[in-house]
């Protein structure tokens, strides 16, 4: 039987190892982490102040709602949950009359406006001072004469099942109880009236403003959606509610 050499098995594997640089701390520390818990230096403040609106205000109301979001993410994507954060809306540019009525609210009613490109700025900073910022432009193209009414202009078409118009914080800008509304396609200077989802009128055009407090997993609470049951959605209708 052939006997084996331990001592010089062991100087072999000694010189291997130093041969190809390996030390003590590779072999311990050198390690891809796994799940690295989000420091202030891997998060990423993510802010958004909606999307921008271009309408014909009311003479009476003059008023929109802002509204904004923020999230946090780590550096591997995961969302963290941001407490106690410092909110700040202001005006960056447009004309001299308006006024934000609740500056640090994730959503804010601004007044008293007039025709003009207005930009509002949203600052949102979390407790470890990391802050980000957006802007959104309000377009006011001119007031209406009709004191009861709000058009809103170039809405973009959103999918994915019908084709879809969206009006956010809808809840919070018209009365419930008795309102009209009505859509108005490029290639054509008539409005047409859009009827409510629950009459089951079988037209082309159908409404319903999300009223459940989750969204139904699907839609936004307070959001006006506007169905189109066709396919020619390459235009920016404009939106007319009458209340």
């Amino acid at each position: 039987m052939k006997t084996i050499n331990l001592y010089g098995l062991l100087l072999f594997s000694a010189t291997l190892l130093i041969n190809s640089g390996c030390t003590e701390d590779d072999n311990i520390y050198n390690v891809t982490p796994i799940n690295t818990l989000p420091t202030t230096q891997n998060i990423k403040l993510n802010v958004s102040a909606g999307d921008d609106i271009q309408v014909i205000l009311s003479s009476d109301s003059k008023f929109l709602i802002l509204s904004g979001y923020y999230i946090a993410r780590g550096i591997q994507g995961e969302i963290i949950n941001l407490n106690n954060a410092k909110i700040q809306w202001k005006k960056k540019s447009g004309p001299s009359s308006y006024k934000l009525e609740n500056p640090n609210s994730i959503k804010t009613k601004v007044s008293n406006l007039e025709k003009g490109i207005y930009e509002f700025e949203l600052t949102v900073t979390n407790t470890n001072g990391l802050t980000g910022k957006d802007t959104v432009r309000v377009i006011v193209g001119e007031i209406s004469e009709n004191s009861k009414e709000i058009i809103f202009k170039d809405r973009k078409w959103i999918f994915p099942w019908y084709s879809t118009i969206e009006i956010k914080d809808f809840n919070l800008l018209i009365p419930q109880n008795s309102f009209k509304v009505y859509i108005q396609r490029e290639n054509n200077s008539q409005w047409e009236e859009v009827a409510s989802i629950l009459e089951n009128a079988g037209i082309k055009y159908e409404y319903f403003v999300e009223t459940r407090p989750d969204g139904g997993g699907m839609y936004t609470y307070g959001s006006l959606y506007i169905f189109y049951y066709g396919t020619d959605t390459n235009d920016t209708p404009s939106v007319k509610i009458v209340y």
